[in-house]
């Protein structure tokens, strides 16, 4: 695999986020955080899952864009990327920010697998072409139906259920 080297990897800042087509955030909310990696011809893009309050960790999408911005990037873009595995290396030193930097990582991950023609599944070590997945099943209007469900051949199901009165 050949190195990544700037300008390669590239990053939408927050002023430009908020000018990308699709569904604008609401009034005083800003767009989350979005990060494209460029490579050769191959282009990723990832968004952060940070919540728009800190109510689950101390993220969001402010601290995100902060993050990437002022720090992360930078620190990537002086770096030589041999592969996929050296964005965790070079920002192991960054204490907590786990979505900021996992924004990031699956963004390089996603170009590394694409400029390698492969599968991201088999980059990270996969050997299977398919996997097995399940689905979750919310509250029903009868048992019928949840059977009805549960019977469209999901390989495992979590279904809710909710007693009545």
């Amino acid at each position: 695999m050949s190195p990544l080297h700037p300008p390669a990897l590239t990053h939408t800042s927050c002023a430009e986020a908020a000018t990308l087509p699709g569904t604008p955030p609401p009034p005083g909310v800003p767009p989350k955080p979005l990060v494209s990696t460029r490579r050769r011809l191959c282009t990723s893009m990832r968004e952060s899952v940070a919540p728009e309050t800190p109510w689950y960790s101390g993220e969001t999408p402010e601290t995100v864009w902060w993050l990437l911005d002022e720090i992360a990037i930078p620190r990537l873009f002086a770096a030589d990327l041999a592969g996929p595995n050296d964005v965790s290396r070079t920002l192991a030193w960054i204490k907590d920010h786990r979505m900021a930097k996992a924004t990031l990582e699956m963004a390089v991950w996603d170009l590394f697998a694409k400029a390698a023609k492969v599968p991201l599944s088999k980059l990270l070590g996969g050997t299977r072409d398919r996997i097995l997945c399940g689905v979750a099943i919310g509250i029903q209007p009868s048992i019928d139906a949840l059977l009805d469900k549960i019977m469209q051949g999901q390989a495992s199901f979590r279904a809710r259920i909710a007693a009545t009165r």
